[in-house]
């Protein structure tokens, strides 16, 4: 094998929501990672504040953290070295449309903020993710790294279908992400790899949702957690134990990464 980057998915792969932790198990095989010469990252749909919530930074010195879905990449000091940012225009159609409907978005940019005070409902949204709320006010012409919009299961989004360049992607079965249409993980990777000199595609993936797909197709060993939704292990080539038992620290072990 020629891998030599690991990258990690946070939500339902590195962190699991069912124990609300990373698995000590998990800390012990991305340090024996960095251990065995092998740069080791997050890759999320969060954006590094959001990542920020959750204790994934505990214990570990990553060697980058790449967010938004793939549109913001950061060096092993946090230093952002590329992103792929929404347009003034865009976020004005996003934030005109969304009024319009009543639907509420989560703004991730310098200063996260909500556009309106949210309903138990939302709230609960938010809580699965370990979020606190952040400021209430409307879009005041700032810059967002990503919007996530709070309509839940069923609501029909069709309305922000239009607006150019953009993506509706799911992070989760409630939570409907707005994102740049050219971005996504493996492209946020590639960026990270051409940083490290790392030869395109010499990587593990560990991801449990279909914005992980990309990365995945495009590694050397896309590995999709026991816990990801049914339609992700079409684009890998190993499906390991959920995200609540050590599945990571054995699909390591299996690859003898560790």
């Amino acid at each position: 094998m020629s891998i030599q980057a690991v990258f990690f998915d946070i939500d339902g792969t590195y962190f699991d929501h069912t124990t609300n932790k990373v698995l000590p198990e998990s800390i012990e095989a991305v340090k024996a990672l960095k251990e065995n010469g092998y740069k080791v990252v997050l890759c999320s749909g969060r954006a590094l504040s959001m990542a920020r919530k959750v204790p994934v930074f505990d214990g570990i010195k990553w060697d980058g953290f790449i967010g938004g879905g793939g549109n913001f990449v950061y060096d092993e000091d946090f230093h952002c070295i590329w992103e792929n940012a929404f347009t003034k225009e865009q976020l004005a159609q996003v934030f005109t449309i969304a009024k319009a409907l009543d639907l509420v978005i989560y703004a991730t940019g310098e200063d996260n903020f909500i556009t309106r005070e949210l309903t138990k409902k939302e709230q609960a949204l938010l809580d699965i993710f370990h979020l606190h709320t952040p400021h209430v006010h409307e879009w005041h012409g700032e810059a967002v790294h990503m919007m996530s919009l709070l309509g839940g299961k069923d609501y029909d989004y069709s309305p922000f279908d239009h607006i150019e360049n953009t993506l509706l992607q799911p992070s989760c079965d409630e939570i409907m992400d707005l994102v740049i249409a050219n971005g996504n993980k493996a492209k946020g990777i590639s960026r990270l790899l051409q940083h490290f000199d790392i030869p395109q595609g010499n990587y593990m993936a560990f991801g449990d949702n279909l914005n992980d797909k990309e990365m995945l197709q495009e590694a050397e060993i896309g590995i999709a957690m026991g816990n990801c939704t049914p339609e992700l292990k079409a684009y890998a080539n190993y499906v390991c134990a959920p995200s609540n038992e050590p599945g990571i620290y054995e699909a390591l072990k299996h690859f003898h990464l560790i």
